[in-house]
């Protein structure tokens, strides 16, 4: 199954698959945010749909912390940046049930 540029799904084998889809992205947000997930749809418009995400959060007074997210859509007008994942590099995930703390900055 492919997605298309409009978010739809086809079986069609002419189309080629998305290089991002499937892949781990670090999204930044312009309310200085940044999400690590991977990228399993979009739309045409650009929105995102990610799954096992992890979500960065540094505060004015320099507190960060980071939170676990197993599906998050992000509409593309508070995308302020966008990157794929080296292949090789290992994913960043948090263990299962570790509520939010404070953490040190990703690294991407």
């Amino acid at each position: 199954m492919v997605v298309k540029g409009n978010g739809h799904a086809s079986d069609a084998g002419v189309e080629e698959r998305h290089p991002f889809l499937g892949r781990e992205l670090r999204v930044e947000l312009t309310d200085g945010r940044v999400i690590v997930g991977t990228l399993i749809a979009y739309e045409g418009s650009g929105d995102l749909l990610l799954q096992t995400a992890v979500e960065q959060r540094v505060f004015k007074d320099g507190e960060v912390t980071m939170r676990g997210l197993n599906l998050l859509a992000i509409p593309f007008k508070h995308v302020k940046g966008l990157h794929r994942r080296r292949p090789g590099v290992e994913p960043i995930v948090l263990t299962s049930g570790e509520a939010e703390r404070g953490a040190p900055a990703l690294t991407v």
